[in-house]
């Protein structure tokens, strides 16, 4: 038997045909391939007449995002923060009255913080420093109490400057000044100054001298041998006038006058008066 291999008549207009052969008969198969192209003008026109709109959409969107990275989470909030230089003020204080507590990283101002801790009685000096995300550190010069300042029964520190400090503890070695003035200073405000030098002074020539009376008008005052009141004034010449208060009650025991007061606020004129 033989096989036999049939052509078939091509269509006009038909496709192109592929024919395959299977045991004598014929498969015609038609391979129609087809590319659609994707117009971009339409597009493109649409981002030349609309692209200020597209890019302020764009923008709007970057930053509503960079909002809530930086507000919208604790990130950047300051819960805490590292205090340096502070060996009588604890840190929980500086860090309460430094407001900072809860705030965002990017509205702190330093400078304005710093000046703030300044204000704490103790506090001579402040400077704070900011670090991304949320790092807060306040260096401090602390004031040095230097006398202790008595007031009835209520004690505070003093400085070298006479600013009136929170009793931290205890002054050991300190002179105590016990102030007569009707009203009691004030933390954090001043008392003199030149009050504080001489008390100092005193405490240097003789250091067995614990306490020390002052008064507003008449300065530090000490009691003699005798019992009268010695008026020394206030100031830094503090070993002229003792050594002036000496002879000059040397002078009067020799004679036999027994003062009711010495007087030795101005050292080059003393003054005194019998009893």
């Amino acid at each position: 038997m033989r096989l036999v291999r049939r052509r078939t008549k091509k269509r006009k207009g038909s496709p192109k045909k592929r024919s395959e052969t299977r045991q004598g008969y014929v498969f015609e198969a038609t391979a129609a391939t087809s590319v659609r192209r994707v117009n971009w003008a339409p597009l493109a026109a649409f981002w030349r007449s609309h692209d200020g709109v597209v890019l302020s959409v764009l923008l709007l969107a970057a930053a509503t995002w960079a909002s809530y990275l930086f507000f919208g989470t604790d990130d950047f909030y300051v819960y805490s923060m590292a205090v340096e230089g502070n060996l009588a003020v604890p840190e929980q204080e500086i860090f309460e009255t430094s407001g900072l507590d809860g705030q965002s990283i990017f509205w702190i101002d330093p400078q304005h913080a710093a000046e703030v801790v300044a204000r704490l009685p103790d506090i001579k000096a402040a400077e704070v420093s900011c670090e991304l995300p949320n790092r807060v550190t306040v260096r401090v010069e602390e004031r040095q109490a230097q006398v202790v300042w008595q007031w009835q029964d209520r004690q505070f520190w003093v400085d070298d400057y006479g600013v009136v400090l929170n009793p931290r503890g205890v002054l050991s070695e300190a002179l105590i000044i016990q102030d007569d003035s009707p009203a009691p200073p004030r933390l954090g405000g001043r008392v003199d100054a030149e009050a504080v030098l001489a008390a100092q002074q005193l405490h240097d020539l003789r250091p067995q001298l614990r306490a020390v009376s002052y008064d507003p008008n008449r300065g530090l005052v000490l009691e003699s041998q005798t019992g009268c009141p010695v008026y020394l004034g206030v100031g830094g010449d503090m070993a002229s006038r003792l050594a002036i208060w000496e002879a000059l009650e040397a002078d009067l025991r020799k004679q036999g006058i027994r003062p009711a007061y010495i007087d030795l606020r101005y050292p080059q004129r003393p003054v005194y008066r019998q009893l």
